[in-house]
């Protein structure tokens, strides 16, 4: 299913300008109608919010024309006074998008700066999938690494990413530990046993994500699962590393926060220094 209507907020920063020519682009392959939405401080004086209103729409405007990729794109403008991240969701309460797109505004983010943004505010509220473009694009995305556990949350972030990235090649990613591991290597422990428990959890694993894969789509877009032991976001870094991913997807469980998200504050790590683009979408 395509995605027909797409929404992008933008802070007119450089880095915001990614996400955008990303927005540019999947509405090329998909014929989305592209709604882009910037919001201006409404606590400034209001000749100088009325100023400001007028340069994004010039701005925004310029951007367009200066894009080649847009011609013949379906492009309206959003732009109001109001705090960022309330116009961002009220905005995109209105549209009801298919698939929001914010970029990275930070260039060295870190965890503790992350916490409280616009984006992980929007990501917590969010009805609907969010993309956040880190890198400035140069095709359609080609390689997805997507985080499984098996969860309605990962199901549906994973049909989330098929949408957008219809054409990619898809890896699934999952990581698994053993409780009370260390006592595999006490006195008296065989090392077969050690290994045979591994290769059961692996074949279970690797089972699970064939099951997921069959219930999802009929097409060849599945490569090899990498199925590993370790903790989550040092599997998944390594994960994209490998793959040479240019997307990555995960899913989160509940409105509470991030904090509590897929398998634990993954999708905070992730998102306080993106390797990649990285795709959220909510299970509830």
């Amino acid at each position: 299913m395509a995605i027909r209507t797409l929404a992008m907020a933008t802070d007119l920063s450089e880095r915001s300008d990614r996400a955008l020519e990303r927005a540019f682009r999947i509405a090329r392959l998909h014929g989305s109608r592209l709604f882009v939405i910037h919001a201006v401080d409404d606590s400034l004086p209001q000749m100088l919010i009325e100023r400001q209103l007028a340069a994004a729409e010039e701005s925004l405007q310029d951007t367009v024309r200066a894009e080649p990729d847009t011609a013949g794109l379906d492009i309206s403008f959003r732009i109001v006074a109001g705090d960022p991240y309330a116009a961002i969701l009220e905005q995109a309460e209105t549209i009801d998008p298919d698939l929001l797109v914010l970029g990275i505004h930070r260039k060295d983010a870190l965890r503790d700066l992350f916490r409280g943004t616009t984006i992980e505010r929007v990501i917590r509220q969010s009805n609907w999938p969010v993309l956040v473009a880190q890198a400035r694009p140069t095709a359609d995305y080609r390689q997805v690494a997507a985080a499984v556990d098996f969860s309605p949350a990962s199901r549906i972030a994973l049909r989330a990413g098929l949408q957008l990235a219809p054409t990619a090649r898809f890896s699934l990613v999952h990581s698994y530990d053993i409780p009370y591991g260390g006592l595999l290597d006490a006195p008296g422990v065989r090392a077969e046993l050690q290994g045979e428990k591994l290769r059961r959890l692996d074949d279970f694993v690797v089972e699970e994500i064939r099951e997921l894969q069959s219930r999802l789509t009929d097409q060849p877009v599945f490569e090899g699962p990498c199925v590993r032991q370790g903790s989550v976001v040092e599997v998944l870094y390594d994960a994209v590393r490998e793959n040479e991913a240019d997307l990555l997807v995960l899913g989160t469980h509940s409105r509470t926060g991030i904090g509590r998200a897929f398998l634990g504050s993954v999708a905070e790590v992730m998102l306080s220094d993106p390797p990649i683009d990285i795709l959220i979408a909510r299970g509830w």
